[in-house]
Formats: C-alpha cells, structure tokens, sequence
C-alpha cells in the first residue's frame, strides 16, 4: 500500500507542477514526474486482493471494473466545465483540480496503510470459503 500511496503522491506532484508551469520546459519536467503514475492500476488491484476474502476476488473486481467504466462519464463533462469557467483567468486549473483529487486519494491510501501497520497481518484475509455441507434427505 506504500507503493500505491507514492504513485498518487507522485501523480499530485505532477499535476501541481503541470498547473503551475509558465513554459514548455516546466510542463515536460512535470511530466516526466508523473511518467511511471500509469501503473497504479493493477498495484491497487493486487492490494485489494489481499484484503477481501478469496472468495470475494471475483467480485471485487468486477465492482472495480464497474467504477472504472464509469468515470470517463462522469470527468469527461466535469473537466470540460471547469477548462470552460477557467481558462481565460487560470488555464492550469484543471491541472490543480487532479492535484486535488490525487491527493485525496494519497491521503486515503496513507490512512489503510498506517492502518494496514497498526494491525499487522490480520488485516489480510486468507479466510477460505465456508464449507457448503449437503444433507441427504431420504
């Protein structure tokens, strides 16, 4: 979890700078920043494995898949409207707005992972499926 909680630090550094660049030149050194975010993805896939029962993968990764889908539908317009109300005054606000939203979810992440230190390895559940017992009713 350590891992997944530098990659969106790394991913609101980048925005930040992205926001706040003046030239070219500060633009693709943030980017360079935030080259290796894109692999978050699957690091919070294989941490959430770990913490729903084996049982429930599927599931949670079917959920996972769900959001995913959906969130173009729902950035896509807000993104637009805040490029629109913003560009003239301060054009890297967009950038600011992901800075925002990546360091909530940094800060999310830190939260599991000192929870994740508080409690040890029961936090990980390695539980296997409740036996299904089948009566023969003669």
């Amino acid at each position: 979890m350590l891992a997944v909680t530098l990659l969106f630090t790394s991913y609101s550094l980048r925005s930040f700078l992205m926001a706040e660049s003046t030239n070219s030149a500060e633009f693709y050194m943030a980017a360079t920043v935030g080259s290796f975010v894109w692999c978050h993805s699957p690091l919070i896939r294989a941490e959430l494995s770990c913490l729903v029962p084996k049982h429930d993968i599927g599931k949670m990764f079917a959920v996972a898949a769900f959001l995913q889908s959906l969130s173009p539908m729902a950035s896509t317009p807000l993104y637009t409207s805040i490029y629109e109300l913003t560009f003239r005054n301060k054009p890297g606000a967009v950038f600011m707005f992901s800075c925002f939203l990546s360091a909530v979810n940094s800060m999310l992440t830190a939260f599991v992972f000192i929870g994740q230190k508080l409690v040890g390895d029961e936090c990980y559940n390695t539980e296997s499926p409740p036996e299904q017992i089948i009566e023969n009713v003669d």
